[in-house]
């Protein structure tokens, strides 16, 4: 039944259920108890060979076909009932979970993005779900696969769970703070190492920074709530390209949200907050970089918060170069504005031209000599502008970018700072 030939020559279901009846119902085998034990051991009763295994996977795979031959739904229902039954023929051989998990990967890269294709990744997920220590490192056919956050649960949540909870945990700081040390360090190597498995927690962490900014500053750091702000921003950071995946921006944004109050509420304090706005900024960059028309859209729905941050602080450079990059609307215009202008906003968000934070090349001593040695003496500097035409001329940013009011609003702030 699992030869080659005769592998499509059955009906998957029906095989699969006489393999894992074969296992299961001892009573099937002759000379063997017709009860089973409360307390049994599994047995190795079906040895297969590596091919008789993959042609196990195959009939896995025809039975996800044949239930869900749609490449838009999800098969992992399927999939995840059949996965003990493989995990079972290979009896815990990494050699034999190391060569279904090839054979996986190379039918992903045969089949592509077709049904087929996506079977595979889902028999693969469920796989790296189960056992992610025996996946190591993480097939890269998974990077980009979506639906891991819907999919059965994996043997670490409770794990990861518990990490999360300890960086939260508010309680005693002196009795917690070596117990924080270490589950910030897990997170941060399962954001490096494992980053689905974390990503499937986006929520919990986005949940529990709720809740923290009703205090006064001192008591905010004193309690480590800032320490968790903290924590929760550079595992985003580890998290980059993944985070910006469209199935997780609804946790991202509330991540982002709760960020922008914590500065709101605490603008005062902005020189405390000095190393989080500068992550906070360079996040947002990135954000811009990888995923444009998500970031755009976030921006210029929380642009008054932002804009008023940048107001309240000259520390913000930063921030005040991205906004004034993206050209985001003010509070004064957004008001005189319909609704059916700011779904038209929100529709061409994506195709807004972006402005790195970058907005020049700095010149070099020798370019910049004649001008620092004109301004030592006093003298007044003829044709100022012409200081703009090198920088122009030596940025990167320029090229291919057309004259639209952005990139003109850009060189207007550019020149303000320069004269």
């Amino acid at each position: 039944m699992l030869g080659r030939s005769q592998e499509c020559s059955f009906d998957p279901t029906a095989s699969l259920d006489f393999l894992w009846a074969c296992i299961h119902m001892p009573r099937i085998w002759q000379g063997r108890d017709q009860r089973i034990p409360q307390k049994r051991r599994e047995e190795f009763v079906l040895r297969l060979r590596t091919s008789e295994l993959l042609s196990l996977v195959g009939l896995i795979l025809a039975e996800s076909e044949s239930r869900t031959p749609n490449p838009k739904e999800s098969g992992c229902l399927v999939t995840q009932s059949r996965l003990p039954l493989l995990l079972s023929c290979c009896h815990g051989n990494m050699q034999r979970i190391q060569r279904v998990t090839e054979h996986l990967i190379s039918s992903i890269q045969k089949w592509g993005k077709s049904s087929m294709g996506k079977h595979c990744r889902d028999l693969l997920l469920q796989m790296y779900l189960q056992l992610p220590e025996l996946l190591v490192p993480m097939p890269e056919s998974l990077l980009s696969c979506e639906g891991a956050t819907e999919s059965s649960p994996c043997k670490l949540d409770s794990l990861i769970h518990r990490f999360i909870t300890l960086l939260a945990d508010a309680g005693d700081v002196k009795m917690n703070e070596g117990r924080l040390w270490d589950a910030n360090m897990a997170c941060r190597k399962l954001a490096v190492a494992h980053p689905i498995l974390l990503l499937r927690h986006l929520p919990m962490m986005a949940a529990l920074l709720h809740g923290r900014i009703h205090l006064n500053f001192q008591e905010f750091r004193q309690q480590k709530h800032l320490a968790f702000f903290l924590h929760v921003l550079g595992i985003l950071e580890l998290l980059q390209p993944h985070v910006f995946q469209n199935e997780h921006q609804g946790a991202l944004w509330d991540c982002l949200l709760s960020f922008i109050q914590l500065l709101l509420s605490y603008r005062k304090s902005s020189r405390h907050l000095a190393c989080f706005i500068t992550k906070f900024v360079q996040f947002i960059h990135k954000y811009i970089t990888s995923n444009a028309p998500a970031a755009v859209s976030f921006l210029q729905k929380h642009s008054d918060p932002l804009h008023d941050l940048s107001s309240d602080s000259n520390d913000l450079a930063m921030l005040k170069s991205l906004l004034a990059g993206l050209s985001l609307p003010s509070r004064a215009g957004a008001s005189d504005r319909g609704a059916e202008d700011e779904k038209n906003d929100e529709a061409a968000a994506g195709s807004l031209p972006l402005v790195s934070v970058s907005l020049f090349t700095p010149l070099t001593p020798a370019e910049m000599a004649p001008y620092m040695k004109s301004l030592s003496r006093g003298q007044n500097v003829e044709g100022g502008f012409a200081m703009v035409q090198p920088i122009k001329s030596g940025s990167s940013d320029y090229s291919g970018i057309p004259q639209t009011p952005v990139v003109e609003n850009a060189q207007h702030v550019l020149t303000n700072i320069l004269f």
